[in-house]
This record gives structure tokens, C-alpha cells and sequence, in this order.
């Protein structure tokens, strides 16, 4: 709770909860104008309040998140009153922590969104394990060629050279596709211990695009 002059904005009194919520002790905040202490975290915050007192809404309230003195910001429905101390128009305004209702809201929107990213989870199975289906049928449509085509080639021509580019490929592609098959059924994936030297050096030279030597 916090009491200010109407007139200037100089805060009167402020209570033990607003000292707490906001981080703020009593005597830094009482005798200041609420300007002074970057409170708000919209510049026209007071225009806001005062309209929300001319229309008669007090008891409506506003939610808006003020500064900490610590840093961040702390949503809060602030709940205002006009009422009259030694002659002079004061607003009485109380502040409810709302920490807890704004994580509870984030928490029902997250557990929404998990039921939706499971779904295009599965959908995107379903269309990895249809590329690697067509996929392998053009693969084997391939190898399936390469022999009766190396046959009419001479060895150590370029395009023997590159037929043997070609079947190294073959094999890589199919254990890519392969590896989609594995995620779009969400099946665990053997490991196994590997040379790196060799698949290095394998890959260098499909990347190269250049026939073997």
C-alpha cells in the first residue's frame, strides 16, 4: 500500500507489503514524487491512473508491472482510492502480487504447446519416412544401372573413375536415408565406434566432385 498526494505526486506513506514487493525501503521512497523513482514502466502510467479516478473506476484497478528496485519488473493489479488527509486530495493505492497467476498462465500455455509440437513432430515423421522411401527407390533405380553402364566404359577413363565416385556415394545416401527412416520412426539408433580418417578423406573427395585418380 501506498499513499501520494493527488496534487503533486509526492508519496505520503508507503506500508511493510510495498517495501517488500518492490524492493524499496520506506525512506527512500516517502517525501519523492512517484517521477522520481522510474517507477512506472510506461511513461503514461499517471495519466492512466488518473483518468481510471475520473471515470470512477477505482475499483476496477489496473495491471502493470513497476520497476523492482533490484531490477525486472513485478505484475501487479494496482487498486486505487481518492480520499482526503488534513484537507488535501491523497490516493490510497494497494498492489496484489500477481507473480504467481503470470507463471501459472505461462505453464498452461507451455503444457498447450507441447501436445502441438508432438504433433508436427509426428507429421514431419511421416514425411521424412516418405522421402526416404522414394528416396531409396531412385537409389536402387542407380546401382542397379551402374554395372551394365561401367562395362561400355574403358578402365581408367574419366568416366569409369567417375562411376566409382558414384558407387561410393550410392551406399552413404542409403545409410542417410537410412538414418531419416530411424527419426521418423523414433527408433534408438545403434552406435558404434568409427574411423574418422577414412569417412573424412570419403567425404572430401564426394565434396571435390573430382574423379578418382
Amino acid at each position: 500500500m501506498a499513499i501520494r498526494r493527488l496534487s503533486d505526486d509526492i508519496i505520503l506513506d508507503v506500508n511493510a507489503s510495498f517495501q517488500t514487493l518492490f524492493g524499496l525501503r520506506r525512506q527512500d521512497v516517502v517525501g519523492k514524487a512517484v517521477g522520481e523513482l522510474a517507477f512506472y514502466p510506461i511513461p503514461d502510467a499517471r495519466k492512466q491512473i488518473l483518468a481510471l479516478i475520473e471515470r470512477g473506476d477505482i475499483a476496477k484497478g489496473m495491471e502493470l508491472e513497476p520497476r523492482r528496485r533490484c531490477g525486472g519488473n513485478v505484475p501487479v493489479l494496482m487498486t486505487v482510492n481518492v480520499l482526503t488527509i488534513l484537507g488535501e486530495q491523497c490516493v490510497l493505492a494497494t498492489f496484489t502480487d500477481l507473480s504467481h497467476k503470470v507463471a501459472a498462465e505461462q505453464e498452461r500455455l507451455t503444457l498447450q504447446e507441447e501436445p502441438r509440437q508432438s504433433q508436427k513432430m509426428r507429421a514431419l515423421g511421416s514425411i521424412a519416412s516418405g522421402i526416404a522411401h522414394d528416396s531409396n527407390n531412385i537409389l536402387l533405380a542407380i546401382t542397379g544401372n551402374l554395372d551394365p553402364l561401367a562395362e561400355n566404359l574403358p578402365p581408367g577413363s574419366a568416366g569409369a573413375s567417375a562411376m566409382d565416385v558414384i558407387r561410393l556415394a550410392c551406399p552413404r545416401a542409403a545409410d542417410l536415408m537410412r538414418q531419416i527412416t530411424i527419426f521418423s520412426r523414433r527408433d534408438l539408433a545403434a552406435r558404434s565406434v568409427i574411423e574418422l580418417g577414412p569417412c573424412v578423406e570419403e567425404a572430401a573427395r564426394l565434396i571435390s566432385a573430382q574423379p578418382w585418380p
